[in-house]
């Protein structure tokens, strides 16, 4: 029997760019909020990357506290690159689909959105997508070519885990 809480540590989580925008607000506002920050910080010294300086507060430094490991201060800062550009699903990696939750005091997603912070449809499309997401499908196909030897030949396509894997077969 497959390790149901393994196979959920290594897959990537998608959230809506509404979902992940509310994450990144109430992240900032819990950062800025803990530190007793009111001027705006510029994104290197917040996020933790480039020329930022190590003596003042950044969201690396306390998300590596919580992750007991290296954080990839620019990976956040990236994360919100994509909103901004307007992609519609933020996909967050595995090592940091928990991290960003722990950091406010969650457990996870399904936690986070029992909070007062989405209304009924954005945290049902929400919960739509992270049950889609689990859900694998596989496609089967059977092709007809006409061959090199001037023969109709049969093929099979298969495509798995949502068109990740494609392989064609000829018999």
């Amino acid at each position: 029997m497959e390790n149901i809480f393994n196979k959920a540590r290594t897959e990537s989580l998608l959230l809506l760019k509404n979902t992940f925008r509310i994450l990144l607000e109430e992240i900032i506002k819990y950062f800025k909020d803990s530190n007793n920050i009111s001027t705006n910080y510029n994104n290197s010294q917040l996020y933790g990357f480039g020329n930022f300086d190590t003596e003042k507060p950044n969201l690396k430094d306390e998300l590596e506290q919580i992750l007991k490991g290296y954080v990839n201060g620019k990976y956040l800062y990236n994360k919100f690159r994509e909103l901004q550009s307007g992609k519609p699903i933020i996909k967050i990696s595995r090592d940091y689909k928990f991290l960003f939750f722990n950091y406010l005091g969650y457990k996870d997603i399904y936690e986070f959105l029992e909070t007062n912070l989405f209304d009924e449809i954005e945290k049902k499309s929400q919960i739509e997508l992270l049950n889609k997401g689990s859900q694998q499908s596989n496609y089967y196909y059977v092709c007809y070519y006409y061959g090199e030897d001037n023969k109709m030949n049969k093929g099979e396509v298969i495509i798995y885990n949502d068109w990740k894997k494609l392989d064609i077969i000829y018999v």
